[in-house]
C-alpha cells in the first residue's frame, strides 16, 4: 500500500490510498533539535574491537558494545534487533565500551566515554529502545566493564585505569568506590555466584571484594566454597597453546568458566577460547575459530551457550557442549592493506590480503585487485602504474625510535640531517616522501599512523603542515598519483581514500578526503564525498549515513545516505570530482555540465567495451551526454547536510508502529495496524507506505484515528492488514521531498489453517524480447529467443509450485511502448498478495539528454524518445504497487546499446532494490558492463545461464528440491563469468525486507522433509 501525498499536505487514507482528510502535516524544526551531524560508515557489524558482550538472563538476546554503538541480536533467529547509538563527538566521546542487561531483562545499561574522558552510564528500556531511559554520570573515567549481581540489586562499573564504582541500581545510588590499585588493572570483574561477592580477575591473580564496600577479603570460611576452589585451582590451569588469558566470564553456579587468549600453534598465532568445568585444570573444550585476538567472552546464565568477540569485530555464538558455532555476527568488507591510483587508466589497485612474511611499515600487502572507476567494478587484474612509498628523493627518509618515542629522520643529499619526533601517542605505520616540493616545503613527507591520524610534515622545519581527516584506524599505505594531484591511502577501517595534494597552504590546515571508497565484494561498493554525495551498487546505499546527535539524554539518529537518494545519489558528481580535482569544482560542473575539466583524467573513466568488439556507429553517445542538462535535485547541490540546521530542516519523517506488537502469534488472517507518522520539520509528507514481507499491503482502507496535538503535527492511523501463512514482516515508512524514513517493522506469525497453507500461488509472467527493431541498425540477434525460452521454462512449474500460470509474451514488433505498458498495467490489476510476478526484459536501454532512462521498444527513435520509447518510470511505478513477490530479470546493456545507456549516471535499477519498491532484481551485468550474446549459445549469456540453471539439479545446493534466490544467483553468476571469461558479471539484488525465498521446482531433492508445497512468503 502506498500513497503519493499532494503538496497541499492533506492525506486521505481510503481503499489503499493514504489520505488524511482534513489533516495538515507540518512541524517546527525545533521539535528535534540537532546539535551535531557526522557522516559515518555502517558496515552492518563491528569493524573494530568488541569491548563488551553480554547475554540477557533469559538467554534470548545478545548485546555487544564496540566503537560508538551497541548491537542487539535475537538468539532464537539470529536476527539483528536493534543498533543503539547515542551522542558522539571528538576524541572518543560517545565510545560504547561496556554493556549489561538487568536481571529482569527490562533494562540495558551501556558504559561510555564522555567529553573530557569521563564515564557515563546510558540506560535504555528494552521495551522502548527509541528513547534513553536515564543517564547516570559522575564516574571518574570511561566505563570499560559492567557487571550486575545475580539478584539485579547491585551494578559494578569499572573505569579506565582501574577505579571501581558500586551502585544500588534500583536507587541509582553509589554505595561503594575503590581507587585504582598501583600497577594493577582488572582484566574482568564478575559476580560468579548469587551471593554478593565480587571476583576481581587480573592478569596475575584474583581478589575477592565485598559488596557494597568493595574491600578486599581474605580467603577464609566467609567466602563461598566454589570461589575458594576456583582461586586455589587457578595457578594450576593449563592454558591452550601456551598462551595467556585476555578475557574471562564465570558461572560457578553452573560449575563452568570461560577464558579467551592467544598463543602459538603450528608455527602461527592461535586465538582461542577455553571452557573449563569443575576442578579440571585443562579446558573441556577449546574453541579456535577466531582469526584475531579475543577481546570479550560471555556465558549465558545456564552455561549452555558461549559468545566470544575479537579485535576485528567478529562475534561467534557457540554451543558449550559440542563447540559448534551457532551464529557468526560480522561486518561486511575487509581491511585494506595497500591501495594506489593509476591516473592514466582510472583504476584503483588494492588488496585485502596481508603479506604472509615481512609485515612491517610500508609493507602490509601487495596489490592483487583493481577497482575500475569507469566500469565501477572490481577486476582481478592488478596491471597498472601503482606508485608505492618513496624513501629516497634527493635524500633519505628513515624511521627512528628512542626513549619510547618514534620519529622520522631525513638526510638530504646535500648534507645535514633533520629529526622530527612524532607527536604524543602517534605510532607511525607508513610514511613517504612526495615526488616534488610544495609551497614552503622542500621535502614534504606524508605520515600515516596506528590510530588513523594522517598528516603532511616539513621534516626540515619540524612542522606539521596539513592534517588529513578521515581514517579511524591503522593506515596501511600511502601512494601519490603520477601527476602529483592526488594521494591515495588505505586503512584497516576498510576504506580507500583519495585526497587532494593541491593548494598546500603556508599555514597549517586540515582537509577532508575528496572521495572515500568502501569495497564489500565484487558486486557491492559505495563511493562518497564528505558532503554525502555518493555512487553505489544497488543495495549498498545504506553502508554510509548521517549520525545525528539530538542531545546527551537522547538516542541518536542514523539516516543512511540511501534515504536521501533523491538528493545525494549522484554518480555524475562523483565522476566530476576526478575531473575537477575538488568538491567545489565537481558541484560547479554538475550544475553546468558544459564546464570543461580542470585537468582531464584520461579515458580510463569511460565505460569499457567488450574485448574483440568494435564500438558500433550507433553508439557515439557518452560524449553527447556530457552536454546534457543538469540533473534536477530537490534542494541546491551546495546544501550542506552536515550543518545541524540543514538536517533539522530536511530530516525524514518519524514513524511509530503502535500495534501489533512484535513477535505476536494469531490465528486470524487479518490484523489491525495502528501507527503514527510525525513530520519533524516544515517538509510536507509526500508518501506513506505499509509493506507486508517487503511488498505493498493488501487489506481494507485506512482511517485516521486522531490527531495527537492541537497543531496537528502528528496523527495515528489504522489499517486492516491481510496476513500470509507463517511469519509476516509488517513495515511502515514515510517520506518527504528529500528523504525517506527507515522502515519500522514488527513480525507477526499467522497460524493459518491447512487449506490456506496448502493453497498454491498463481504465477503471472510477462516476457519481452526485441531483436528486430524498426531501425534495423539497432537490431540484436537473440533477445527474442531469450524471451521465448525464458517464458517456456516456467510451464513445468504449474502443479509443483504454482496453481496456474498467466503468461504474456511480447516479441519484436509486438513489443511496442503501448503494448508493454498495457501488459504491465494488466499485471497490476490481476495479481493477488499470495501470487508471484515474474518479468523478463531483453532489449536496448537508452537515455535522453536529461539522462532519464527509457526501455527501447520496437519503434524506438533516439531523437524522439518520449513518443517512441517507454520511460522506465512506467515500469518502476507498476512494480512499486504490486502486492505480491516480484522477480525482475533485465538485460538492457547490449553491446549495440544507444545513447550512453552505460554512462556514469543514476542506475535505473538502483531505486527498485530499495525497501519502498521491494523488487528482487536479476540484472544481466553490472550497470556499466556490456551483455554478451554468441552464436554458439544461440542466446545471450545471461539467458543461457538461467536456462542451464533451471535444467541442472546440482544447482539445488541445500537439497530441498527448490531453487532459491541465492542458489539462482550463485549458479547464474558462475556460469556467465565462465562463458564470458570474466567479462560479464550478473547481479542479483533484493531489499533487506525480502527473504531468501524458493521459487522454482528442480526435482525431488536430497534433503529429508523437503517442502512439497508452494514457497511461502
Amino acid at each position: 500500500m502506498s500513497a503519493r501525498i499532494k503538496r497541499n499536505r492533506w492525506l486521505v487514507l481510503a481503499l489503499g490510498i493514504l489520505a488524511f482528510s482534513g489533516l495538515t502535516w507540518q512541524a517546527s524544526a525545533g521539535d528535534l533539535p540537532v546539535n551535531r551531524v557526522e557522516l559515518v560508515m555502517d558496515a552492518r557489524g563491528f569493524t573494530g574491537p568488541v569491548t563488551g558482550l553480554t547475554f540477557s538472563s533469559d538467554g534470548t538476546m545478545l548485546a555487544a558494545a564496540g566503537q560508538r554503538e551497541v548491537r542487539i541480536w535475537d538468539l532464537r533467529t539470529g536476527r539483528l534487533l536493534r543498533v543503539v547509538r547515542g551522542e558522539i563527538g571528538e576524541g572518543g566521546y560517545g565510545d560504547a565500551l561496556a554493556v549489561a542487561f538487568s536481571h529482569d531483562n527490562c533494562e540495558l545499561v551501556v558504559g561510555t566515554r564522555e567529553e573530557g574522558g569521563r564515564g557515563v552510564l546510558r540506560t535504555y528500556d528494552i521495551r522502548n529502545m527509541s528513547e534513553m531511559k536515564d543517564r547516570v554520570d559522575g564516574l571518574p573515567a570511561a566505563v570499560e566493564q559492567l557487571a550486575f549481581s545475580r539478584d539485579g540489586r547491585h551494578l559494578i562499573a569499572v573505569c579506565t585505569g582501574g577505579a571501581i564504582v558500586a551502585y544500588d541500581w534500583r536507587l541509582r545510588r553509589v554505595i561503594g568506590t575503590r581507587d585504582p590499585q598501583p600497577g594493577v588493572a582488572p582484566t574482568a570483574m564478575r559476580f560468579p555466584l548469587a551471593e554478593p561477592f565480587l571476583l576481581d580477575l587480573g592478569a596475575d591473580g584474583a581478589t575477592v571484594l565485598s559488596v557494597p564496600g568493595l574491600k578486599p577479603l581474605a580467603i577464609d570460611r566467609r567466602i563461598p566454597e566454589p570461589i575458594v576452589r576456583w582461586i586455589e585451582n587457578r595457578t594450576r590451569i593449563e592454558v591452550p597453546f601456551g598462551g595467556r588469558f585476555q578475557a574471562f566470564d564465570l558461572r560457578l553456579d553452573q560449575d563452568k568458566w570461560l577464558a579467551g587468549g592467544e598463543g602459538t600453534g603450528d608455527g602461527a598465532g592461535q586465538y582461542w577460547v577455553g571452557l573449563w568445568s569443575g576442578s579440571a585444570t585443562a579446558p573441556v573444550l577449546t574453541y579456535a575459530n577466531h582469526r584475531s585476538a579475543i577481546i570479550s567472552v560471555a556465558l549465558n546464565w545456564l552455561g549452555s551457550l558461549a559468545a566470544s568477540a575479537d579485535r576485528s569485530g567478529e562475534i561467534h555464538v557457540w554451543d558449550t557442549e559440542t563447540g559448534q558455532t551457532r551464529y557468526t555476527f560480522q561486518s561486511v568488507g575487509r581491511p585494506v592493506y595497500r591501495a594506489a591510483f593509476d591516473i592514466q587508466t582510472g583504476r584503483i589497485g588494492f588488496t585485502t590480503q596481508p603479506v604472509q612474511s615481512g609485515w612491517d611499515r610500508n609493507n602490509y600487502g601487495t596489490i592483487d585487485q583493481v577497482f575500475d572507476l569507469g566500469r565501477r567494478m572490481i577486476v582481478n587484474a592488478a596491471e597498472g602504474d601503482f606508485p608505492a612509498e618513496i624513501m629516497d628523493r634527493d635524500g633519505r627518509l628513515s624511521l627512528t625510535y628512542a626513549g619510547g618515542q618514534f620519529g622520522l629522520k631525513f638526510a638530504p643529499a646535500r648534507g645535514g640531517e633533520s629529526n622530527f619526533p612524532m607527536p604524543d601517542g602517534v605510532v607511525p605505520t607508513t610514511y613517504t616522501l612526495l615526488q616534488s616540493s610544495r609551497p614552503g616545503v622542500e621535502f614534504p613527507v606524508m605520515v600515516g599512523s596506528q590510530s588513523g591520524r594522517l598528516f603532511l610534515l616539513d621534516p626540515v622545519q619540524g612542522q606539521i603542515r596539513r592534517e588529513f581527516l578521515g581514517h579511524r584506524s591503522f593506515v596501511t599505505s600511502l601512494s601519490e598519483s603520477a601527476n602529483g594531484r592526488f594521494l591515495t591511502t588505505s586503512s584497516t577501517d576498510r576504506t580507500i581514500r583519495l585526497w587532494s595534494l593541491a593548494d598546500i597552504q603556508e599555514r597549517p590546515d586540515a582537509v577532508e578526503p575528496l572521495l572515500t571508497l568502501f569495497l564489500v565484494d565484487e558486486d557491492d561498493w559505495i563511493m562518497w564525498t564528505p558532503q554525502g554525495y555518493y555512487d553505489a551498487s544497488p543495495g549498498s546505499g545504506d553502508l554510509v549515513g548521517w549520525h545525528v546527535n539530538y542531545g546527551i539524554d537522547r538516542v541518536a539518529g542514523y539516516y543512511p545516505l540511501h534515504q536521501f537518494r533523491s538528493q545525494l545519489y549522484r554518480p555524475d558528481l562523483v565522476r566530476y570530482v576526478f575531473q575537477q580535482g575538488s568538491i567545489e569544482g565537481a558541484i560547479a560542473q554538475a550544475t553546468n555540465p558544459e564546464l570543461p575539466p580542470a585537468q582531464p583524467i584520461d579515458a580510463g573513466l569511460a565505460p569499457a567495451q567488450p574485448i574483440g568488439q568494435e564500438t558500433p556507429a550507433t553508439q557515439p553517445l557518452d560524449q553527447a551526454l556530457v552536454l546534457a542538462q543538469p540533473i534536477s535535485s530537490p534542494v541546491p547541490l551546495t546544501t550542506d547536510f552536515r550543518k545541524p540546521e540543514t538536517m533539522e530542516t530536511l530530516q525524514p519523517p518519524q514513524v511509530r508502529l503502535l500495534s501489533p506488537r512484535d513477535g505476536m502469534t494469531t490465528r486470524e488472517g487479518q490484523i489491525h495496524l495502528l501507527a503514527q507518522v510525525v513530520s519533524a520539520n516544515q517538509m510536507p509528507i509526500t508518501e506513506v507506505k505499509v509493506l507486508v514481507n517487503g511488498r505493498p499491503a493488501s487489506g481494507k482502507g485506512v482511517s485516521v484515528v486522531a490527531a495527537e496535538d492541537a497543531a496537528q503535527r502528528e496523527a495515528s492511523f489504522s489499517r486492516a492488514i491481510e496476513l500470509l501463512p507463517g511469519e509476516n514482516e509488517i513495515a511502515v515508512l514515510a517520506r518527504n521531498e528529500v528523504a525517506a524514513s527507515s522502515p519500522i517493522m514488527v513480525r507477526v506469525f499467522y497460524e493459518a489453517p491447512a487449506k490456506v497453507i496448502n493453497a498454491r500461488p498463481n504465477l503471472h509472467l510477462l516476457s519481452v524480447g526485441i531483436s528486430d527493431y524498426k531501425d534495423q541498425n539497432l537490431s540484436l540477434r537473440y533477445a527474442d529467443r531469450d524471451a521465448q525460452a525464458f517464458a517456456d521454462a516456467w510451464e513445468s512449474q504449474v502443479g509443483p509450485v504454482y496453481e496456474s500460470i498467466h503468461k504474456t509474451l511480447l516479441l519484436n514488433e509486438e513489443a511496442t511502448a503501448d503494448r508493454v505498458q498495457k501488459a504491465l498495467q494488466d499485471l497490476g490489476e490481476n495479481v493477488g498478495q499470495r501470487d508471484v510476478a515474474v518479468i523478463f526484459i531483453s532489449a536496448h536501454g537508452v537515455r535522453n539528454r536529461q539522462l532519464e532512462y527509457y526501455l527501447a521498444t520496437h519503434e524506438i527513435d533516439p531523437e524522439n524518445l518520449d513518443k517512441t520509447g517507454l520511460h522506465f518510470s512506467a515500469v518502476s511505478q507498476v512494480l512499486e504497487k504490486l502486492p505480491c513477490k516480484v522477480l525482475l530479470f533485465v538485460d538492457t546493456c547490449h553491446a549495440a546499446g544507444i545513447t550512453g545507456a552505460k554512462a556514469i549516471v543514476r542506475d535505473p535499477l538502483y531505486e527498485l532494490t530499495s525497501d519502498e519498491y521491494g523488487t528482487i532484481v536479476f540484472s544481466s551485468s553490472l550497470s556499466r558492463e556490456i551483455s554478451r550474446e554468441d552464436e554458439k549459445w544461440q542466446h545471450g549469456a545471461f539467458t543461457k545461464a538461467i536456462l542451464d540453471t533451471f535444467a541442472a539439479e546440482d544447482t539445488d545446493l541445500n537439497g530441498d528440491g527448490f531453487l532459491s534466490l541465492t542458489e539462482m544467483e550463485q549458479s547464474v553468476c558462475d556460469r556467465v563469468q565462465e562463458m564470458t571469461e570474466g567479462e560479464q558479471h550478473p547481479v542479483m539484488k533484493r531489499p533487506a525486507t525480502i527473504h531468501n525465498i524458493p521459487f522454482y521446482y528442480l526435482g525431488e531433492g536430497t534433503r529429508p522433509n523437503q517442502p512439497t508445497l508452494a514457497p511461502k512468503a
